[in-house]
């Protein structure tokens, strides 16, 4: 992530342009140092060592109920409004990680 880091400001700067309202604030650097290094670090660690306890299937079944808790997080707390072809994806992903866990457990 820190390599990307570079390569990713000088895209966003050729094709966003240079930020010209960024109200910075106390309250705004706390959560740039929490969210960049602190919140990332952790959570990569803790991935990590789940990722050590149990099976690779079992984790990336784990994974793909990340971009389920954002979408319900962002419905309940920011109030966005989910499109059927939006909820047409999440079942067909929900449903595909269902079919492999069942499917392996009848192999097993």
């Amino acid at each position: 992530m820190l390599f990307a880091t570079i390569p990713m400001l000088l895209l966003a700067i050729k094709y966003e342009g240079w930020p010209r309202e960024i109200h910075w604030s106390p309250l705004l650097c706390a959560l740039i140092v929490f969210i960049g290094p602190i919140a990332t670090s952790v959570c990569f660690v803790i991935s990590t060592e789940c990722g050590r306890k149990v099976s690779s299937f079992t984790m990336s079944n784990f994974t793909l109920g990340v971009p389920v808790i954002g979408v319900i997080s962002s419905v309940v707390f920011l109030g966005s409004h989910l499109t059927f072809v939006f909820l047409s994806g999440l079942i067909l992903v929900f449903t595909g990680a269902m079919m492999a866990v069942a499917f392996s457990f009848r192999d097993a």
